[in-house]
């Protein structure tokens, strides 16, 4: 899945890039170097490295970045590439975006919870991720970014990245 220009680091299991379609900064993926679809595909090394560089990357990207929320998911309907996860960071302007874009505002419409959940936030994590799948991944004209600069955040975590357990660097 990787190409140099979009890699992070890369241990002996797993590779860290930023997802080569998403405009989102500091939108990453970890993939497993092993062809697999499913964990238990996985070499035991591979699932011992997964939990620590998890960590590592989520401290990374939070205390880099300082997104709002961050996002860490692996969804499994695609048929292809290698087993992996998706980082993605939810900033504050994300937030705003979602919120004044009212081609989203019909999705209040599935909210039936009833205990207050929503009063704050007024979406859910999968709401906003449907926002930044369709229109930092898909729309080929992308919402304003503010702060850094896809390019900018993808060096401010490289340059971080060191601060990464180093025993889990190749």
């Amino acid at each position: 899945m990787s190409t140099p220009n979009h890699l992070l680091l890369e241990t002996n299991h797993w590779t860290i890039e930023q997802r080569p379609d998403a405009t989102l900064p500091g939108y990453l993926l970890m993939c497993a170097k092993e062809r697999s679809t499913h964990l238990w595909e996985l070499p035991s090394a591979a699932l011992e490295e997964m939990g620590p560089l998890l960590s590592n990357i989520q401290q990374l990207i939070m205390q880099v970045l300082a997104p709002r929320y961050l996002h860490i998911g692996r969804y499994g309907h695609m048929r292809g590439p290698s087993f992996h996860f998706h980082f993605i960071p939810i900033y504050d302007w994300v937030i705003q975006g979602f919120l004044k874009d009212k081609r989203y505002a019909n999705l209040k419409q599935f909210q039936t919870r009833t205990d207050g959940a929503f009063s704050e936030r007024q979406f859910d994590a999968a709401d906003i991720q449907l926002y930044v799948w369709r229109e930092f991944c898909e729309n080929p004209i992308s919402p304003k970014i503010e702060g850094p600069s896809l390019q900018e955040a993808f060096q401010l975590l490289k340059m971080n990245q060191p601060k990464i357990s180093s025993a889990l660097l190749t």
